[in-house]
């Protein structure tokens, strides 16, 4: 049985990782190095995200988006998240001003929710209930309780 080859020059690239390692002064986690033979495949910079800031879905998403001709500035903040990444990605693709709801304290949901209103017109500046999370639930809230109509005391008086 033939052993599966992903990509070509594999140990090429497994030198390049390692220089990038050196250069860096660091450590890439398993992980990490797959996303970063990923960025390779694309053709993305790599050695511009190549830091341990960063984990594999961070790395991967950053890639993803520059192979697709969109500008990363907005999106190089290490304290998102992947999911966050990919959000502002997509509406930076579809021309949307992910400015607006590029925060790391917004969910990836909430990105999400904003980032569609505001792809269907919805100036979201004027609606101070987007910039309310609706995803993080109170501490002293239940899920059973969440949404309910109608508040049930359990006091007795």
């Amino acid at each position: 049985m033939r052993k599966k080859v992903i990509y070509k020059e594999d140990a090429a690239v497994e030198d390049l990782i390692e220089a990038l390692a050196i250069k860096k002064d660091s450590h890439f986690t398993p992980e990490q190095c797959s996303a970063l033979h990923y960025g390779l495949s694309l053709g993305a910079e790599v050695e511009r995200y190549a830091d341990p800031v960063y984990d594999g879905g961070q790395l991967r998403e950053l890639f993803e988006a520059q192979s697709a001709g969109i500008d990363t500035r907005l999106m190089e903040d290490p304290t998102y998240s992947f999911g966050q990444m990919h959000e502002i990605a997509i509406g930076l693709k579809d021309g949307v001003d992910a400015s607006v709801y590029a925060n790391p304290s917004y969910t990836r949901e909430h990105m999400s929710w904003m980032r569609r209103a505001i792809s269907r017109g919805i100036d979201i500046k004027n609606y101070p209930d987007f910039f309310k999370s609706v995803y993080a639930a109170p501490a002293s809230t239940t899920p059973s309780a969440m949404g309910s109509p109608r508040a049930v005391s359990t006091a007795t008086g």
